[in-house]
């Protein structure tokens, strides 16, 4: 303890040797380890260093068996929740004979962890493949999972008091069997060795730090990105080093299969930040695609144009607000609103606002609605057919043919949130929407005085009015 302390010059002679040989004496006596008793509770310590795994198995505060692992070439790749996780999977299979068949506490000081191996959660999705499968291989143990801080891990000292010498029984458990068939691996391996951007991501990897803003397109899925052999992997896809985009968008587009094919192709073995928008951007360029394949075609046609004022009118409801419903009526030729709040969407109530409508504006030769039952109704249709008046509806899941109502609905809603949902915020809205009318009225107006207009009348015939 005195070579821990302030202003203290580090200092290995005889006595500190001394402390040390008693201390490892003191660990190894059978009288400090207790024997293993099935009907005790059991807890499972584990830490991870970058060097080095640490564990100590024990029943009521007393070590029954104390356990370390130097960790391979490529563990010591891992990152750091890696190397945390590895800890724990080979904690439990070290200890198998000693945890199988009955309930533990595991114990980590990486608070993720006890999230991602919760045995009452669901396995978070965007995590390594790796964590995925170690997640899997525990489902075999019957455990709860805690976490201790650092500094009350007596296993933390076990994963830091590292051999100089690798020992051969060192295992290597969940590597990464990682296969890309679309370009040579070792030609991957070579650019993420030569590309800057790749080794500050393999060292923010290992050390779990992503607060470069060079490193920001990756800090999204830090915790699904490992590594593996020189490759970088996003779960089980191989990421691809800038300098070799460009040739992997022309080996997966050789085939020229088009967008939607070519990004299924491409996420199931590679990766990199705006990996589609790069093979959009690319693919639409390609003029063999343009010149082969046909391009999309607009088989929508508009509604042709109105003759004139209250020929054809679209019908729409919006609601329910506040337990009431707004139907709303809008001229295809003048864009003039009609707008009633009623308690229900009968088609007794329909017929009603219409019959007050047409009473002062005439009979329209088409009425355009959508599917809904209101419309549909047999007694609807009657009254109009008696009016003379062409019932049309829109096609099944296609608002956009009476687009003119629906855009009416949106501004009255827009409007109601708002000023509020009354009589008074509607009277409002017209007030503004005639405003906009005024100058067509006027001029409708003033044709009908000059030449008069045929009007519509519920007789279904036309009523002249002369100069």
């Amino acid at each position: 303890m005195q070579l821990k302390q302030k202003n203290v010059p580090f200092e290995w002679g005889p006595k500190q040797s001394k402390a040390l040989e008693n201390l490892k004496a003191s660990i190894s006596r059978d009288a400090q380890l207790t024997a293993y008793d099935p009907d005790r509770p059991v807890e499972l310590e584990v830490d991870a260093s970058q060097k080095a795994l640490g564990g100590i198995l024990s029943q009521e505060g007393r070590p029954v068996l104390y356990i370390s692992k130097i960790l391979s070439k490529a563990e010591r790749n891992y990152s750091q929740i890696e190397r945390e996780a590895l800890a724990i999977v080979w904690g439990v299979r070290r200890c198998h004979r000693f945890l199988c068949g009955r309930k533990f506490t595991l114990v980590t000081d990486h608070k993720p962890l006890v999230y991602i191996f919760a045995v009452d959660s669901e396995l978070p999705a965007r995590v390594s493949a790796r964590l995925q499968r170690w997640s899997i291989l525990l489902t075999a143990y019957d455990y709860e999972i805690k976490y201790r801080n650092t500094k009350a891990m007596s296993s933390d000292a076990l994963s830091r008091l590292v051999s100089q010498h690798k020992s051969e029984a060192t295992l290597e458990i969940g590597n990464v069997n990682s296969f890309c068939t679309l370009l040579p691996t070792e030609e991957i391996v070579k650019a993420t060795r030569e590309c800057n951007e790749m080794q500050r991501l393999l060292s923010a990897i290992r050390s779990g730090s992503f607060k470069s803003p060079k490193l920001r397109a990756f800090k999204p899925v830090r915790d699904e990105l490992t590594v593996q052999d020189g490759l970088i992997l996003r779960g089980h896809r191989v990421g691809i080093p800038r300098s070799l985009r460009c040739k992997t968008i022309g080996v997966v587009h050789q085939a020229h299969l088009g967008i939607v094919k070519s990004k299924s192709l491409a996420r199931t073995e590679l990766w990199w930040p705006a990996m589609d928008k790069d093979l959009e951007k690319t693919i639409s360029k390609c003029r063999v695609c343009r010149s082969a394949k046909p391009q999309n075609r607009d088989f929508r046609t508009p509604w042709p144009q109105a003759a004139g004022p209250w020929q054809r009118v679209y019908a729409d409801f919006a609601g329910p607000i506040q337990k009431q419903y707004i139907l709303v009526l809008v001229d295809a030729y003048t864009g003039y609103p009609e707008i009633y709040i009623v308690n229900d969407m009968k088609s007794t109530t329909v017929i009603e606002r219409l019959r007050r409508t047409f009473s002062q504006f005439g009979v329209p030769q088409t009425l355009v609605t959508d599917n809904g039952p209101s419309f549909m109704s047999s007694e609807l249709n009657q009254w109009l057919t008696e009016i003379d008046c062409e019932h049309l509806t829109t096609p099944a899941y296609h608002p956009q043919s009476n687009g003119a109502a629906e855009r009416l609905v949106r501004t009255v809603k827009e409007t109601i949130e708002a000023n509020g949902f009354s009589q008074k915020t509607i009277d409002r809205f017209f007030c503004f929407i005639e405003r906009r009318l005024a100058e067509t009225v006027f001029h409708l107006q003033s044709k009908c005085l000059r030449e008069g207009f045929g009007c519509r009348s519920l007789l279904g015939r036309s009523v002249s009015r002369s100069r």
